[in-house]
């Protein structure tokens, strides 16, 4: 009997694996979201003994393999593992080397790499170039330029309270270092190839700089009709008038407004505490959420304080704002935080910043879940949902349609400065499915034709290129052959899902100027 017991209790557990490993391979939602490898690159080194014995160490994210093609005539990849390195002898000569990185879905992403195989001695062409970063604080970066001879990397020897770090980089390429302090500094740079002989470059005295205030703007914010935030500091929403963002509470923090190329910004130095008085007190019981962006340089944390109308101070209550250095850190709060500690929101006046440093801060505003979204289809009843962004000089704006005034439109100016490239974007809150459905329409005026009109569909989410542009999107181009309003039909094929659309009017062509509207862009 005790065997029998035994027996069922086996045949049970593996029904039970079986069972619950059947319903994890019956999930494959990742595939259809699965991208190929990203940023695959490689590490080409090589032994200074005249062997010509290169390892190469590839790099890329996503990837659970690689393959490397030596590019010598060798027909067979090596493959390898990440973290992992591959090793090959040449012969002295010029040799392209590929690598491809592979994805768990078998997806794949390639480079090239050029290879020069030489015994001898290696020489600098451009000056290599030895620099502060311009947004990272105390951040130097090097780059030995490609125009090198007999080269295939390089080492760069950093020297800091008598500690030497050596990071190595293809030749063309970039390596960063951090200091933990500005001052005077000596970078030494050895440059390698197959043979054994090197060659230097030692830049003495040279300066790290810190950087004390942004230099870009905090993250762009959502679109909000009026009735879902409850701003008191931001460019993108209206604000609360009237609010004093240096009232004095006998504090020696240093109030100074910022302007970041237009962007406006609040500025505290040497802070101790610092208020805002908000322009009238805020009933913010109907909201869900405290947002803020705080950039600093030499604070690590702040407590941020919303006080009601005449909060006695042992009953004020903070959320510590936990700061990354030299960027901007966004904060969404909820406001449950502060209830469940006993706060009442139905009479907010105040804010107050406690902690040390120099803080920027923008985009203060309470806000809720949308009333309404941006979703297809998209027409332009709803201006504060619907508004488009323009990019590389364009100009957007909601209008009365040309033909109808009683119809509002969206209007696009191009003004021939984009490189071909001028138009908008929408970041849309819930997903295009071309699955489900490849095609969309959209309602198109122009007064010149032909005209080519693309559009792209992105997801925002996948990871960025170069140009901090998502990697996962389809692009459909279609021809206008008639003046006035034509309906056109974009058909996708990718069978992925997407969060963005982005519209351009002058069909990659430079010097295209002219005024679009567009109208009802579905997905039937």
């Amino acid at each position: 009997m005790k065997a029998l017991k035994y027996i069922l209790s086996a045949i049970l557990l593996i029904i039970t694996i079986f069972s619950c490993t059947e319903d994890e391979f019956d999930n494959t939602d990742f595939v259809s979201t699965a991208v190929a490898p990203n940023n695959v690159s490689a590490l080409l080194k090589v032994t200074q003994d005249n062997t010509g014995l290169v390892t190469i160490a590839p790099t890329g994210e996503g990837a659970v393999s690689f393959e490397v093609l030596y590019g010598d005539g060798t027909a067979t990849p090596a493959k390898i593992k990440p973290g992992k390195l591959a090793s090959h002898n040449y012969a002295e000569g010029n040799y392209t080397v590929t690598i491809t990185g592979v994805g768990i879905t078998g997806l794949k992403s390639e480079i090239t790499k050029d290879l020069e195989v030489s015994f001898k001695t290696p020489e600098f062409g451009t000056e290599p170039i030895v620099e502060n970063d311009a947004a990272k604080s105390k951040q130097v970066n090097v780059t030995v330029p490609g125009d090198t001879n007999y080269a295939i990397f390089y080492d760069v020897y950093f020297v800091e309270n008598g500690v030497e770090t050596v990071l190595s980089a293809n030749v063309g390429e970039t390596v960063s270092y951090t200091y933990a302090n500005t001052g005077l500094y000596t970078i030494k740079i050895v440059l390698k190839g197959a043979a054994i002989a090197t060659a230097e470059f030692i830049v003495t005295d040279f300066e790290v700089t810190e950087i004390l205030q942004p230099v870009q703007s905090a993250p762009a914010q959502p679109t909000r009709v009026a009735s879902d935030y409850i701003s008191i500091f931001s460019n993108k929403y209206t604000n609360v008038a009237g609010s004093d963002f240096n009232p004095y509470w006998w504090q020696t923090t240093i109030y100074t407004p910022f302007d970041l190329n237009g962007d406006a910004m609040l500025q505290y130095s040497n802070l101790n505490y610092q208020g805002i008085q908000i322009g009238t007190a805020q009933d913010v019981t109907s909201m869900e959420t405290l947002h803020i962006d705080v950039w600093s340089a030499t604070a690590n944390t702040i407590d941020f304080y919303p006080l009601p109308v005449g909060i006695a101070a042992e009953n004020e209550k903070f959320f510590t704002l936990n700061l990354l250095a030299d960027q901007w850190n966004s904060f969404d709060i909820p406001l449950s935080y502060f209830t469940d500690l006993g706060l009442a929101l139905d009479n907010i006046h105040q804010f107050k910043f406690v902690g040390s440093g120099s803080i920027f801060v923008d985009n203060i505003y309470f806000y809720k879940a949308p009333s309404a979204i941006a979703k297809l289809p998209i027409t332009f009843d709803i201006p504060e949902i619907n508004t488009f962004e323009a990019f590389l000089g364009a100009e957007f704006a909601i209008t009365a349609s040309p033909t109808d005034s009683n119809n509002s439109v969206g209007r696009i100016i191009n003004y021939g400065d984009g490189w071909g490239w001028e138009g908008v974007s929408l970041k849309l809150d819930e997903w295009i499915d071309t699955a489900v459905n490849p095609t969309i329409t959209m309602d198109f005026h122009t007064t010149t034709v032909p005209h080519k009109v693309l559009l792209k569909l992105e997801d925002t989410t996948s990871p960025k290129d170069g140009n901090n542009n998502p990697t996962v999107l389809e692009e459909v181009e279609v021809s206008v052959t008639t003046t006035g309003w034509s309906e056109l039909t974009f058909n996708f094929t990718s069978g992925r899902k997407y969060d963005s659309i982005v519209l351009f009017v002058d069909g990659n062509e430079y010097g295209i100027l002219g005024t679009y509207y567009f109208d009802n862009i579905s997905h039937p």
